[in-house]
C-alpha cells in the first residue's frame, strides 16, 4: 500500500537532502529531481525563502524543511521510473509548486519509495511558511491515495482497515461484476441482512452456490472459509476484511435485527403520533396539512398493476409529485433566476464558463511559476552576490569556496539564469523585487477566486442535473445524458 510519513526538519537541510540524494540509492542520481532548486543550490535556496520575514535561520527550534516518505507495498507492480513521477505528480497535486524541493526515489530496500526534502517557506521569498496543519495531512493522505488508484496500487481503505492488493484491483478493473473476493463480500453483505442468525447466515450462503468449511487459525483460532464452486483455494472470513470475520459476521447480524426492530418500533410510533396530530387539528389546518410537500424528490409511477388497494396510494403519489414539480420551480426560480424549462441551457452554460476558467487558471499558473523562479533568482543573486565579491579578493579561493559552497552555488545557478533570459543584473533592486512578489500575490489570489467560482459551478451543476433528473421522470422523458 502507499503510506506517507511526514518528517519536521529543524536542523540544517544540507545532511538530509545529501541523504536522499546518495547515489548508491537512486541508480546513480537518476531518480533525482528538483523544483525551485537544484540539489546543490537547495540548501542556500532555502535558507533565502526562510529568511524572507526576518527569521533567524539559525534558530534550532525554527521548522527549515519537512521531510515527507512516500512508500508502496512489496507486491505493488510499479517500477522506479513510475514511482517517480508519482512522487512529483503528488507534489504538484499538493503544493502547486508553491515551495522548493527535491525528490528523490530509493531502489537499495525491498520495496521502492520516495523521499521529498522541502522548504518550510514559500519561493515567494516572503517568508511565508507552510501551515502544517491537521487538515493539510488530510490533503496529503487524500491525494497521495487518489494518485495511487489512477497507478493501480494498494492504498489504505480507511472503512475496512485493509488494503486491495494490485491483482485483486486489477481483476476488479478488467471484470465488471469484480475478483472473486469483491463478489464473496458483496454476497456475504446481501445475506448478513437477511439472516436471522449466524447458522442461518451459513445455509442462505450454502443455498447461493458458496462452499462453506471450517478451519483453524494460529491467531484467531477455528474459523469459517468460503469459495465459489470453481475456486481453486477457500478464502477466511477475516482475509476478506475486518468486517467479515467469524465474530463480527455474527455482531453485524445481530446488529441490524436490533435495527430493523427499532426502525419498526420507530414506524409504530411515528403513526401514533401522526394520528394524535391528525385528531387535534381543526379542519382548517387538516386542509392546509394536505398541500404540503412530504416527498424529498419525485417518485416513479407503476400503472401498469393498478388494484383497488394502490389506487390511493397512487393519487396521493401524483399529487405529491406535481406539488414537488411546483417547489423545484420555486426553488430554480429563487436561486438562479430562471425558468425550470430552462436548466438544460443553464447547465450548458456553467460548462462553458468552467472550461474557461480551466483555461484562465492554467494560464496564471503559469505565469505563477514563471514569477516564483524569476523572483527566486533575483533574490538569491542580490543577496549571495556579496560571497562572490569575497571569493575574487580570498587569497585562498578552494578554501573559500568550501566554506560557502552553498551560497555560491546558488548565487551562480541565478546568474545563469538571469543572463540566459537577457536581465541586466544592475537593474535588479529591492523595490523591483517587491514588485514582482505583489503581482505574484495577485496572479494566487486571482487563481484562488477563479477555482473557488469553478467549484461553485460545480456544486450548482450537480444540483441543477438532479433537478432536471427529477423532472425527467416526471415527465416521462428518458434522462438524456447533461
Amino acid at each position: 500500500m502507499a503510506i506517507t510519513k511526514i518528517i519536521k526538519v529543524k536542523a540544517n537541510p544540507k545532511a538530509c537532502i545529501k541523504y536522499v540524494t546518495n547515489p548508491n540509492k537512486t541508480n546513480d542520481k537518476l531518480l533525482v529531481s528538483c523544483v525551485g532548486c537544484t540539489e546543490q543550490n537547495a540548501p542556500g535556496v532555502f535558507n533565502l525563502a526562510l529568511m524572507g520575514n526576518g527569521q533567524k535561520v539559525l534558530d534550532e527550534q525554527v521548522v527549515k524543511a519537512y521531510h515527507f516518505i512516500q512508500s508502496f507495498a512489496p507486491n505493488d507492480e510499479v517500477t522506479p521510473e513510475e514511482a517517480h513521477q508519482i512522487g512529483m505528480d503528488f507534489m504538484k497535486r499538493t503544493f502547486d509548486d508553491k515551495y522548493a524541493f527535491v525528490c528523490s526515489t530509493h531502489v537499495d530496500k525491498g520495496h521502492i519509495h520516495n523521499h521529498f526534502v522541502m522548504c518550510a517557506a514559500a519561493r515567494d521569498m516572503s517568508g511565508k511558511k507552510l501551515d502544517d496543519n491537521l487538515s493539510l495531512l488530510h490533503k496529503i493522505r487524500n491525494t497521495n491515495d487518489a494518485i495511487c488508484k489512477e497507478h493501480g496500487l494498494s492504498v489504505i481503505d480507511k472503512k475496512k482497515g485493509k488494503s486491495k492488493s494490485y491483482k485483486e484491483w486489477l481483476a476488479d478493473k478488467k471484470n465488471p461484476t469484480g475478483s472473486n473476493k469483491t463478489k464473496l463480500r458483496k454476497l456475504i453483505d446481501k445475506t448478513i441482512i437477511e439472516a436471522t442468525d449466524f447458522d442461518n447466515f451459513l445455509k442462505k450462503l450454502s443455498n447461493q452456490g458458496i462452499e462453506v468449511s471450517s478451519g483453524t487459525s494460529q491467531k484467531y483460532g477455528t474459523v469459517t472459509k468460503y469459495k465459489f464452486h470453481d475456486e481453486k483455494n477457500f478464502h477466511r472470513g477475516y482475509s476478506l476484511g475486518t468486517f467479515y470475520g467469524d465474530e463480527s459476521i455474527k455482531k453485524r447480524i445481530g446488529r441490524h435485527i436490533a435495527f430493523l426492530k427499532s426502525q419498526e418500533e420507530k414506524k409504530e410510533k411515528r403513526k401514533e403520533q401522526a394520528r394524535i396530530i391528525r385528531e387535534s387539528m381543526s379542519p382548517t389546518e387538516r386542509k392546509s396539512d394536505k398541500s404540503k410537500v412530504k416527498i424529498k424528490s419525485i417518485r416513479n409511477q407503476d400503472y401498469q398493476n393498478i388494484t383497488k388497494d394502490s389506487i390511493g396510494k397512487l393519487r396521493w403519489t401524483n399529487k405529491q409529485n406535481a406539488m414537488r414539480l411546483q417547489q423545484i420551480s420555486d426553488e430554480v426560480k429563487t436561486k438562479y433566476g430562471i425558468s425550470y424549462t430552462d436548466i438544460k441551457g443553464q447547465i450548458s452554460s456553467l460548462r462553458a464558463d468552467n472550461n474557461r476558467l480551466s483555461g484562465e487558471i492554467l494560464k496564471s499558473k503559469k505565469e505563477a511559476e514563471e514569477l516564483r523562479e524569476f523572483i527566486e533568482n533575483c533574490v538569491t543573486y542580490k543577496r549571495y552576490k556579496i560571497y562572490s565579491i569575497h571569493e575574487s579578493k580570498a587569497m585562498d579561493k578552494e578554501k573559500y569556496y568550501e566554506e560557502h559552497d552553498t551560497e555560491l552555488d546558488a548565487f551562480h545557478d541565478a546568474v545563469f539564469a538571469l543572463e540566459r533570459r537577457n536581465i541586466d543584473l544592475d537593474s535588479i533592486t529591492s523595490e523591483a523585487i517587491k514588485t514582482m512578489q505583489n503581482r505574484l500575490k495577485e496572479v494566487e489570489e486571482g487563481i484562488q477566486k477563479q477555482d473557488d467560482l469553478r467549484r461553485q459551478n460545480e456544486r450548482d451543476l450537480k444540483e441543477l442535473s438532479e433537478y432536471q433528473k427529477e423532472i425527467d421522470l416526471y415527465l416521462g422523458r428518458k434522462n438524456d445524458e447533461i
